[in-house]
């Protein structure tokens, strides 16, 4: 498949007249080493953004995010994309593409495609109809049985080097093409100095070779995998960094369509430090209250030690204070008891009619100012008038257990 759709744009390009940038890597590389051959003590001049040879000036870019990749286009998106890339990078007299595959750590990466593997699955299960997280799994399990099978794996940089005469035309030049990449929402950048020198003098990879690439997948960067938008990730909660692309993870719930977001991981994985950071942060940067069930009662142990304050809210100790009216109608206020007392006892409409009676009761009398406040002994007596002896027995019982829960306090004024 990938072969096909090489061989698709490279057919598109050629049909179109567009002559894809020569390669000159390694007359770059024959300059710099020339240079160091004649003087081991003086290395070429290298500052961010651009590097010297022998004779002339070179800007680096660095292409580190993508807006899409060719899984988001149509072949005539594609062709599109490519052609106005390939237009953009016309600056000046010689611009070349750098396609650098680097080996990556197999354990780590190993550890975050089985992570990602669960994650999908879980996404599948609880929508099968999620075709696109079916394929990446099936790209995901692809990868992981090469894997298996001894080929190590790797990733792609993509950096293009701009020919000047001078620092300040490189720059310049550099800075040309990088408005014109921002045209097509590609996140680009002038390369620092520990860049160029990686790129320059290539690291070894693992196997003691040098890791020049081999091969190359498409010559454009739309073969590299897209980060998330601009909007996603600047205006967003900061969540972590992405251990692959070393890149901010971030969460804007303003622009989701789902703002729900759920955390898995086994026991001692940082679930809860990380539910506790990102709570934090939605209270210190955006002004917003945050509840945590703490059903274990760790993550107060935990705010405890980080001397941060927050109000603790115990249903048992202080009520919830069914009984107050809180700014509602009566019929409000009965339907809301209602149901959540039916769906506490599991009640059939029988009760739970008979129910919502005896509390309507109750909170008109209220707001009849017949009494200024009642109790569930009130609530009680109001079923008794209007029940039988059986049904009563049953309500009054219900009655009872939720006296001893609910014993006048409100929990709603101790939040505000």
């Amino acid at each position: 498949m990938l072969a096909v759709v090489v061989a698709a744009i490279l057919i598109i390009l050629i049909k179109f007249r567009y002559q894809i940038v020569q390669f000159k890597l390694f007359n770059i590389i024959r300059k710099i080493l020339k240079i160091k051959r004649k003087n081991t003590d003086i290395e070429p001049e290298i500052g961010d953004g651009y590097f010297k040879t022998s004779n002339e000036f070179i800007g680096v870019i660095l292409i580190y995010d993508i807006p899409l990749d060719y899984k988001d286009l149509n072949d005539s998106s594609l062709k599109s994309s490519i052609v106005s890339f390939h237009k953009i990078i016309q600056t000046g007299d010689q611009v070349d593409i750098l396609f650098r595959k680097r080996y990556v750590e197999q354990n780590k990466f190993k550890n975050s495609l089985l992570n990602k593997a669960q994650n999908l699955r879980v996404l599948i299960e609880n929508d099968p109809s999620k075709t696109r997280a079916k394929k990446e799994l099936d790209i995901v399990s692809f990868i992981l049985d090469r894997m298996s099978e001894g080929e190590p794996p790797f990733r792609y940089e993509v950096y293009l080097l701009v020919h000047a005469d001078s620092r300040a035309k490189a720059i310049e030049l550099s800075n040309v093409i990088l408005r014109g990449l921002s045209g097509l929402n590609i996140g680009a950048r002038l390369a620092k100095t520990d860049e160029i020198k990686r790129i320059l003098f290539f690291d070894k990879c693992k196997c003691n070779k040098i890791s020049i690439p081999s091969r190359i997948s498409f010559i454009s960067p739309f073969s590299i995998p897209k980060l998330p938008s601009f909007e996603m990730r600047n205006d967003g909660i900061v969540l972590g960094v992405d251990m692959e692309n070393n890149t901010l993870v971030s969460w804007n719930f303003d622009t989701l369509e789902n703002q729900h977001v759920i955390v898995v991981g086994p026991t001692g994985s940082g679930k809860t430090e990380f539910l506790i950071n990102l709570g934090l942060q939605l209270v210190y940067f955006r002004k917003i209250a945050i509840v945590f069930f703490d059903i274990k009662g760790d993550i107060k142990e935990r705010l405890k030690r980080r001397n941060i304050r927050f109000k603790l809210l115990n249903p048992i100790s202080q009520g919830i204070s069914l009984l107050n009216l809180q700014g509602l109608s009566s019929t409000t206020r009965s339907l809301q008891i209602e149901r959540i007392l039916v769906n506490s006892f599991n009640l059939d409409r029988i009760y739970a009619s008979a129910l919502y009676k005896a509390v309507s009761s109750a909170l008109g009398d209220i707001e009849r100012n017949v009494v200024s406040q009642i109790s569930w002994d009130y609530v009680e007596d109001k079923a008794k008038e209007i029940m039988d002896n059986i049904s009563f027995l049953m309500i009054s019982e219900i009655i009872d257990i939720v006296k001893s829960l609910d014993n006048g306090g409100n929990l709603v004024e101790l939040i505000k």
